[in-house]
């Protein structure tokens, strides 16, 4: 959070029922910079505009930390979302953290938070290990990186559960259906996280050049579209990836989206059928494949073996937005 918003915001904190134009006093910042941080803080929860227009004051929301409000995300059955601790409210209604008062619950959630975050790595990345999903088959990546994973654990004295993390329920929202405007504001932020990622990871391996999946199933906003387009227009070199179901008729029906299908080994066989990298005369020591969510690995596993094979890189290594931390595999339906 912007430091000159976080003071907006601590002050409200400690003066309930505060107006504006006190607030400018305190802050010494212009009334339009103050009314800026203040919708911004309302639109994102933290605070709630009481009063008209001729008396207008502010109050901060109970609960409603930078750690709640940032990673917070609860979707209803209804297909409805609710950010931060409004959505935490409704998780723990729904059954979630019984045996303890909301206090309680709340802190619970916060620290497993802090866990979760302290588990990533330099670049803020999880490690994932595939060989455990891709049993009896033979390993191309040289790692694999995940920027977020599917589901966090929530630990406390008397519970143990799992929770869908922020992104996983944004990226199942994104690739269902849906106004193509709303879903890329939902998501915009996620993705130039995303790019910051993708840039730290380059630097931290040493990368030569970036490769993203390409979707195989038409969507309003295709994540893998966004980042690519952002890459095109910097000097990062691009392996092109083509993805046959989307070039060439499945007369057969034999190529499914990998996210419907639960084995592992049919997995293996649908991204044979589905990818190719096009052979190119550049050669690069090190090449990072790109990819939304990751469930068995055996697409980037896949992608990583044609590279490997036609001598396009020396060593591959994987990124994926989200991975699923699971042995079971996931199968995401669509909405």
């Amino acid at each position: 959070m912007q430091k000159g918003k976080k003071h907006v915001l601590e002050i409200v904190r400690h003066h309930p029922e505060i107006s504006p134009s006190e607030i400018v006093t305190v802050t010494q910042r212009s009334r339009s910079m103050v009314q800026k941080y203040l919708r911004e803080l309302v639109d994102a929860g933290y605070l709630v505009k009481k009063g008209d227009r001729s008396q207008v004051v502010y109050e901060a929301v109970r609960y409603a930390s930078e750690c709640m409000q940032e990673s917070f995300l609860w979707k209803d059955v209804a297909g409805v979302l609710f950010f931060g601790i409004e959505g935490f409210k409704r998780w723990v209604a729904d059954g979630a953290l019984l045996g303890m008062d909301f206090e309680e619950q709340v802190a619970v959630y916060e620290k497993s938070v802090k866990q979760y975050l302290a588990e990533k790595d330099d670049v803020s990345c999880f490690t994932m290990d595939i060989r455990e999903k891709l049993v009896n088959e033979r390993i191309f990546l040289d790692a694999l990186l995940c920027r977020d994973l599917y589901t966090m654990q929530i630990v406390g004295q008397d519970t143990n559960t799992m929770k869908r993390t922020k992104i996983a329920v944004l990226l199942e929202v994104v690739k269902g259906s849906g106004d193509r405007k709303k879903l890329k504001h939902l998501i915009s932020g996620y993705v130039d996280a995303a790019i910051d990622t993708v840039y730290a990871v380059i630097q931290q391996k040493k990368i030569d050049a970036v490769a993203f999946v390409p979707p195989t199933a038409p969507r309003p906003v295709q994540i893998m579209r966004l980042l690519k387009k952002e890459f095109a227009s910097r000097n990062v070199d691009c392996i092109p990836i083509l993805s046959i179901g989307r070039h060439f008729p499945d007369l057969h029906g034999s190529r499914q989206e990998q996210k419907q299908i639960r084995s592992v080994r049919r997995r293996v066989l649908n991204a044979r059928s589905t990818y190719r990298v096009k052979r190119t005369l550049d050669q690069y020591r090190r090449v990072l494949l790109v990819d939304d969510i990751v469930g068995s690995g055996a697409t980037l596993n896949e992608i990583a073996r044609q590279c490997k094979e036609k001598k396009i890189a020396e060593a591959v290594y994987g990124l994926c937005l989200v991975g699923i931390n699971t042995k079971k595999l996931v199968v995401v339906r669509k909405m």
